[in-house]
């Protein structure tokens, strides 16, 4: 759930919340505990993702470039790229299904290509180039974040030229890190899975969904101060419970507190 960039954002928003409420799971690889199912409900019902197959979602996946170029094309709409406009790439084919996604990424600067002409359709995308990606897709100002203090234990293993979009995507609460031994890590050369490209890109949703009905094991333990929040999360899939079904509201930090903390800033 971005911040501030709810205008840049309205893509999809009426069709989305009624298709999200219609969609049925076809995959049987994605349950309706995972840390990702709402992100991938969103964007499978948007028609931003389509399965491995037609029963599988494959959420561990390595996502490549050409398809994460898809994903956010069909993000915003399809739009169709004039002939003489965008770059042609020597290795990708005008009959490739991601042609004119490749052509409108490059043409706004979203992704680039590689000096000697080639894109690399089939090369594995990073955590940290994914999140350039998607920052420039935002238009995020750069200037907004020069200030913000990564938490993240392996920062300098971030590149110099994914800092900036870290920094606005942290911020904002599309990326969150991973937690290994009390301490926090981006992993910024990991390959992006679809489960994980699906959560960074339902997370940019905008403000409009409906609250939805709790069925946490322990919903009644969440704290009153922080149920609207949690529903209004819930529904948008920026946050939901663990896999035996409880959402754990005094885990520390207390997810009631941070749900209600990524409300605000939407």
């Amino acid at each position: 759930s971005i911040s501030r960039a709810s205008t840049i954002i309205a893509l999809f928003a009426k069709q989305t919340n009624e298709a999200y409420y219609d969609w049925v799971n076809p995959f049987k690889d994605i349950s309706v505990y995972s840390w990702y199912y709402n992100s991938v409900k969103y964007s499978a019902s948007a028609g931003l993702f389509i399965g491995t197959e037609t029963d599988m979602f494959s959420p561990e996946d390595a996502m490549t470039r050409e398809m994460i170029v898809t994903v956010l094309w069909r993000l915003a709409g399809s739009p169709i790229v004039p002939k003489n406009s965008g770059t042609s790439f020597i290795d990708v084919s005008s009959d490739s299904y991601a042609y004119d996604a490749i052509r409108w990424a490059s043409m706004f600067n979203i992704v680039e290509g590689y000096g000697d002409g080639t894109f690399r359709p089939n090369q594995n995308i990073s955590r940290a180039q994914f999140a350039v990606m998607l920052y420039r897709y935002l238009k995020l100002d750069e200037s907004k974040y020069a200030d913000v203090s990564l938490p993240f234990a392996d920062l300098d293993t971030i590149p110099e030229y994914a800092i900036p979009a870290v920094k606005a995507l942290y911020t904002e609460g599309v990326i969150s890190g991973a937690e290994k031994n009390g301490r926090l890590y981006f992993n910024p050369n990991n390959a992006l899975t679809r489960a994980q490209a699906a959560a960074m890109i339902g997370r940019t949703q905008a403000k409009g969904y409906a609250l939805a009905n709790l069925t946490f094991t322990d919903s009644g333990k969440i704290p009153g101060y922080a149920d609207y929040y949690i529903r209004t999360m819930a529904a948008q899939g920026v946050i939901n419970g663990y896999s035996d079904g409880s959402f754990k509201p005094h885990s520390n930090i207390t997810r009631g507190q941070m749900a209600k903390i990524l409300y605000n800033l939407m």
